[in-house]
């Protein structure tokens, strides 16, 4: 049995938090791109590209884990169906990396299959080299990772130039509740669809026409399969309707509320 690790959620809004500030960030002044590589059925890997925009060498340790979701948490655990390539890389200031995620073996038939990419930014190995001002730590940056069995497509950005035509024959499908956990009322959403949905500028509005905002960024991903669980803004009950962004669309979707 694979091992397994859980990392809370303050750990994961910790590591989402130093990707947003990476760009600003002395130390690891990284652009990486796309950040949510996939690799379709067809494709043995995805190219993932990292930048150094900084004044000083940066040095990563590139790893895969494997994302599943259980009891409104997510879990991460080792794995050998993705591996990156290369697994570790030194980027001067100014110049590019490519890694590729291989996929070694195929995912099932109809399936989506997540992980996460993490980059861990290794300590620097040059004793001349000055420590940035302030506290010094190591970045991290953790992507998501999407690998789809064949019979099954789905790219957020199709219809795109450059790209084969064809249309997506997966999708997610939403239906959100209000729980009780610990005492505490909390939102739940299930995901029953094929694909994962990424929520984000999440709000309810009650009949009389007020909203009230669940996060003003993002509130996180439901894997297919799986319910994800967060806490719920004072007063929201089941007569308001709950609409979010889902996969990084224009506009937003009103989500079904449970029966």
């Amino acid at each position: 049995m694979q091992a397994v690790r859980k990392f809370c959620s303050v750990l994961m809004g910790a590591a989402l938090l130093a990707m947003s500030q990476a760009a600003t960030a002395e130390r690891a002044s990284l652009l990486i791109w796309p950040v949510a590589p996939t690799i379709q059925s067809d494709q043995k890997a995805d190219a993932l590209w990292l930048e150094n925009t900084g004044q000083q060498p940066v040095s990563l340790q590139i790893r895969v884990f494997s994302w599943s979701q259980e009891g409104g948490a997510n879990s991460y655990g080792n794995q050998s169906l993705v591996m990156p390539s290369p697994p570790v890389a030194s980027i001067e200031p100014g110049k590019k990396q490519l890694v590729r995620l291989i996929r070694t073996v195929p995912v099932a038939p109809g399936t989506e299959q997540a992980f996460r990419v993490q980059l861990d930014e290794l300590p620097a190995q040059d004793a001349a080299r000055k420590p940035a001002p302030g506290v010094g730590i190591m970045m991290r940056y953790s992507l998501p990772l999407f690998v789809y069995g064949e019979g099954l497509i789905y790219d957020t950005k199709l219809p795109r130039k450059g790209v084969a035509a064809r249309e997506n024959t997966g999708g997610y499908q939403l239906q959100w509740r209000v729980v009780t956990e610990a005492g505490r009322k909390v939102l739940e959403v299930q995901n029953s669809g094929k694909v994962h949905a990424q929520l984000a500028k999440a709000y309810f509005t009650f009949p009389s026409g007020k909203q009230v905002e669940l996060n003003k960024a993002g509130i996180g991903t439901v894997l297919p399969g799986a319910r994800m669980r967060w806490p719920l803004p004072a007063g929201v009950d089941g007569s308001a309707t709950f609409t979010a962004t889902v996969n990084g669309a224009k506009d937003g979707t009103v989500i079904t509320r449970a029966q």
